[in-house]
């Protein structure tokens, strides 16, 4: 399965990236939408375990959308909250 291994190819070559970092490094603006880097991984971490959930365990998938989307009203309300 081609793409369950460049996903881990992926994973460990960002685990080589962020290894020796230290804490305050992850709080360092990062090119993108000026998002810090623990912004970028918790984006990606919550994408994976969401991509995992839907194949694995589709209960637990619909449970996290419902919950992600109660709170795009409250983010849309309050933009500076992501800020």
């Amino acid at each position: 399965m081609q793409q369950a291994a460049d996903f881990f190819d992926e994973t460990k070559l960002l685990y080589e990236l962020v290894k020796g970092l230290g804490e305050s490094d992850f709080e360092r603006d990062t090119l993108f939408k000026n998002w810090t880097i623990n912004d970028v991984l918790v984006h990606l971490h919550f994408w994976n375990m969401s991509a995992d959930s839907s194949l694995n365990n589709l209960g637990k998938f619909d449970e996290m959308m419902e919950e992600f989307s109660s709170a795009i009203p409250i983010l849309l309300q309050n933009p500076n909250v992501l800020v």
